[in-house]
């Protein structure tokens, strides 16, 4: 009989806020499989059409309901994972170790039963990994990663699988000088092309395919002139097709930037952004995410002033103009960001690692409004001096931001940890449209009187701040509107 071990352990949870606010911890969750493992962690979360969770991780896959109950554990690993509209799941991992690695990609249905695995190995048959996975909206399965061989080093590998699991097609791309080109990220847009970007031998390389697999396009961003040349790390769509592809450019050994390019759907550029942080130092583009309204968000480190290298959050308009830029330090060691996300209410949320006070990595979480304001930072510490790692974050349906890792059980072990928090919203933005106006009374007063939609979450309608919502709080609104009332 298989063992299963889900709990509430001891951790720290420490908040903050430059608004006075806490992050509130709806749910944590811990988990291990003994039968397998003494220890476990999550690599990759989604969440589903019901609002499930779902993590997965070494050694298993494993569902959450949105309140936090375990619904199903398999012993399916994996590092990335996706998720489509019928709510199947998707995870890869390499299978193998040293120079005997693959691709191996399994299909979950939402219940937890493999559906199928396949793996992909290389023409050369040494060592393939996949970094990303994403389904286009026919139900198919794209992975990509790199594939090495003697002959050309390391190359972008991309393979794409049907819904029952057979292989339509994979294409390997090999950079111009035959070095280091490693694919990181994949996205699809709605005609079924996909996208993949990553690093070739000092540039950002990014490859357009048709649905059957034809190349479309490829693009190499080697920087301005004077540098000495550019890397890719992350890659977003947005509901026209265009590509936001982040990552940094080289000036000396002790000199990066931040750079953020978008190419139209044809391959154009459309402009290209730089950041520079206060130390003029080593800045790395991680990580980008396009909310619903097209809003872009960038994520990386940079070196700060007294400070090592320090979260920064970046938020573009479509056109390349920049709205804000959020530098979060949480100690005097490096902060790390693992992975940015939005929600539909203008908010976004960084997770990463961070140097505690004894020098070992922990758990960060932050979230800021629309308009860079840090609404909360929450974080997460197992217990004893020993090393807990952030991988993922999420948001539910609800715009609750959900992190997933491994958190330490004081005894040189680790547990995958699972944490859902409650989205800090404006007091008063009742609607939950990124603002307070008169929008937010009408809420009100439809909640209060003709049984509409609660505010998300409830204290978002707690314009008096009276930790209760009431008529009093559209009247307070309609004061301040109106009649020049207090804010």
């Amino acid at each position: 009989m298989r063992t299963w071990l889900v709990s509430l352990i001891w951790m720290s949870v420490v908040t903050g806020s430059a608004m006075g606010r806490t992050a509130d911890t709806l749910w944590m969750r811990t988990y291990v499989d003994t039968t397998i493992s003494e220890s476990s962690s999550g690599y990759g979360i989604t969440v589903d059409n019901a609002g499930n969770l779902i993590v997965t991780g070494f050694p298993s896959t494993l569902a959450y309901d949105s309140a936090g109950n375990l619904k199903w554990a398999t012993p399916v690993d994996g590092f990335r994972i996706a998720g489509d509209s019928q709510n199947n799941i998707a995870v890869t991992k390499c299978l193998g170790l040293d120079y005997d690695g693959d691709f191996l990609t399994s299909k979950l249905d939402s219940a937890g039963n493999t559906q199928w695995q396949r793996i992909y190995n290389g023409d050369a048959d040494t060592i393939d990994s996949p970094y990303d996975i994403c389904f286009d909206g026919e139900g198919n399965i794209c992975v990509t990663g790199y594939t090495y061989s003697p002959a050309n080093d390391f190359d972008f590998a991309t393979v794409k699988y049907s819904p029952a699991g057979v292989e339509m097609w994979s294409r390997t791309v090999n950079g111009p000088f035959s070095g280091q080109d490693i694919a990181y990220a994949v996205v699809t847009d709605a005609a079924g092309n996909v996208m993949v970007s990553g690093e070739s031998s000092g540039a950002a390389m990014t490859v357009k395919y048709s649905p059957s697999g034809d190349m479309l396009w490829l693009r190499r961003y080697t920087g301005p002139v004077g540098s000495w040349g550019a890397d890719s790390r992350g890659m977003a769509i947005d509901g026209m097709g265009n590509i936001y592809v982040i990552g940094y450019i080289f000036w000396s050994s002790t000199n990066n930037d931040i750079v953020l390019v978008k190419y139209n759907p044809a391959g154009d550029t459309l402009w290209t952004r730089l950041y520079d942080g206060p130390a003029n130092g080593i800045d790395f583009g991680l990580h980008v995410v396009v909310d619903k309204q097209g809003n872009i968000y960038a994520s990386g480190t940079s070196e700060g002033i007294n400070t090592d290298y320090d979260f920064v959050t970046m938020k573009y308009l479509s056109n390349g103009d920049r709205t804000w830029v959020a530098r979060f330090s949480a100690s005097s060691g490096s902060d790390w960001p693992v992975e940015v996300v939005a929600n539909d209410y203008g908010d976004v949320f960084v997770t990463g690692s961070y140097k505690g006070d004894d020098a070992q990595q922990h758990i960060v979480t932050i979230q800021y409004f629309f308009d860079g304001t840090e609404a909360w930072h929450a974080y997460l510490d197992g217990p004893g001096s020993f090393i807990d790692v952030p991988w993922d974050v999420a948001v539910d349906l609800q715009g609750n931001p959900c992190v997933t890792g491994s958190l330490s059980d004081g005894d040189y072990g680790s547990k995958c940890v699972t944490v859902k928090y409650q989205r800090g919203a404006i007091c008063g933005d009742a609607s939950g449209e990124g603002a307070v106006n008169i929008s937010d009374a009408v809420y009100l007063i439809n909640y209060i009187f003709a049984g509409g939609p609660a505010p998300n979450p409830l204290l978002a309608g707690d314009a008096d701040c009276t930790g209760a919502v009431s008529i009093s709080d559209a009247v307070y609104l309609i004061n301040y509107i109106f009649a020049g009332g207090p804010a």
